[in-house]
Order: C-alpha cells, then structure tokens, then sequence
C-alpha cells in the first residue's frame, strides 16, 4: 500500500513540476521576434516562423526591409495574452517603438501590435501579426 502512494505522490509531484501550461509560450515566441527586430537579425526572425514557411522567399523580403531600418527599440514592452486555447494564442505588445529609418529623423511612437502565435505538436510559432504603419 506504501508503494501505491508514493507511486501516485511521485506522480502527482512530476505533474505539478513539470512544464507549465502554455500561458506564457506564447509571448516568449513574440519577444524573441522583438529581440530579432531590435537586433535586425533575420535569422532569429525566421526561426519564430512554422516549419512550412516559405523562408527562403521570405528572408529577402525581410532583408530589405531591414536594410531601411537603421534603429529600432521596443521601449518599456508590455505583452499580454489575449486569447489562448492550447493551440493557438493571441498576444498583445504595448511599448513605445523608437525607430530611425535610413534617411528620416529618429521618431518614437506608441505601437500596438497583435500577434497570432500557432502550436506546431510542441512548439509555438508566429503566425501573423496585426502591425501599424511605422510611418505618419
């Protein structure tokens, strides 16, 4: 009898240690995309994107549109999920964006952006994004 409840402690004990539910996943996935951003590194931009991206027609996309952006900060983020199911999630940043853009005056604005962010088996990924024009 001993046996069968520490079988069941242990088991109830690895439940309660193991990975936490999903809540905060999502936003993970959302500031490391803001992380690539800010460090205009497209590499850690494609690898918020699902597997059956099509990175390769997306990376020089990406590049160009970087290579306008001579500086960009997300000052003072604030992410909050919005919705999350389990296998699909909306998150919602709040920061001021500082951005310089090659040839035009720094600028900062408030931005408000929203994110849907996808389970693949494991792992969440960016699915698409609600995002303002950066310019006025």
């Amino acid at each position: 009898m001993k046996q069968i409840v520490l079988i069941g402690m242990v088991g109830l004990l690895l439940g309660a240690c193991g990975a936490p539910p999903d809540g905060q996943a999502p936003v993970a996935v959302v500031q490391r995309f803001v992380a690539g951003l800010e460090a205009r590194d497209v590499a850690q931009i494609l690898a918020q994107l699902p597997p059956d991206q099509p990175k390769r027609q997306i990376a020089p996309e990406i590049r160009a549109y970087l290579s306008v952006v001579e500086r960009m900060q997300f000052r003072e983020p604030v992410y909050t999920v919005l919705e999350n199911n389990g296998s699909s999630a909306r998150v919602r940043l709040t920061a001021t964006l500082e951005y310089t853009l090659r040839g035009v005056a720094p600028r900062e604005r408030p931005i408000e952006a929203e994110f849907d962010v996808v389970r693949t088996g494991e792992v969440w990924y960016l699915d698409g994004i609600t995002w303002p024009a950066l310019t006025e």
